[in-house]
């Protein structure tokens, strides 16, 4: 009996695991992927798989050799299936309240910034059409809470969310940065594709919120940008078109919304 986990005929090919890691913080993305895989594969009938294939695939979705579980008898090896099915799914779950906001169901700011990182360090190393960085912030929340209550102040938040969520592409990310403000970043794009979303975005706010709007900063990723430098460019972009709008406040500055 082969005793290497790649020997199992359930077992993909590597290149369809996933692709190679695009840094040190990637390397844990394949083990995970081995992991979903597995689960999935045990959850279509196991019970009519036989021993040796369960071995196969709990030996992937472990991440250990398939001689490690020799010794197991049907009923271990069904335990051990479930076991691992269940810190999957618990798993999950955590991951879940960790990365995305409760109340709009936009990314978190720490998974959100993770993700653009991420995107700006591909961009930098493969280049591409560009990284174009959005800053939102939306006008008049203060107003709604205090006039009508804080139930519409949610409802405009997630009206945004969603508004944007309509009008970006499924991989273009969405996080929200503070309380009032969030940020998108459209990969694979130009400053002109953001700024036709962007028009849609706002169009779809007015119209199913009865006239609520949002400001817009933009930045395009340059190759010697940092996160930080990006994101700055977009902030103040934002700051200089409320500044235009109605004037400098000491509560609009970049440092003092930080």
């Amino acid at each position: 009996m082969p005793t290497s986990q790649n020997s199992s005929p359930l077992l993909p090919s590597t290149n369809h695991i996933s692709p190679a890691p695009d840094s040190d913080e990637d390397q844990a993305v394949p083990s995970t992927e081995v992991v979903g895989w597995a689960l999935h594969a045990l959850t279509k009938g196991h019970e009519h798989r036989t021993d040796f294939e369960l071995r196969g695939v709990l030996a992937a979705s472990l991440h250990v050799d398939e001689s490690v579980l020799a010794l197991f008898d049907r009923s271990a090896l069904e335990h051990a299936v479930e076991a691992v099915r269940a810190l999957v799914l618990r798993n999950q779950l955590l991951t879940a309240e960790a990365t995305i906001d409760e109340l709009t169901q936009s990314l978190r700011r720490g998974a959100g910034l993770a993700a653009l990182q991420r995107e700006l360090k591909r961009f930098q190393r493969n280049g591409g059409r560009g990284v174009v960085v959005v800053f939102i912030d939306v006008d008049g929340l203060k107003t709604v809470n205090d006039t009508i209550g804080h139930s519409a102040g949610d409802a405009l938040l997630q009206t945004v969310v969603q508004s944007a969520s309509t009008h970006l592409r499924s991989y273009d990310i969405i996080f929200r940065y503070g309380g009032d403000e969030f940020v998108c970043a459209l990969t694979e794009a130009t400053l002109a594709d953001a700024r036709k979303r962007l028009k849609s975005i706002q169009e779809h706010i007015q119209e199913h919120t009865g006239g609520n709007s949002v400001s817009f900063g933009l930045a395009v990723a340059q190759r010697n940008d940092s996160l930080e430098t990006l994101l700055a460019r977009a902030d103040a972009d934002l700051y200089r078109k409320r500044r235009q709008l109605r004037g400098t406040t000491q509560d609009d500055s970049p440092a003092k919304r930080a």
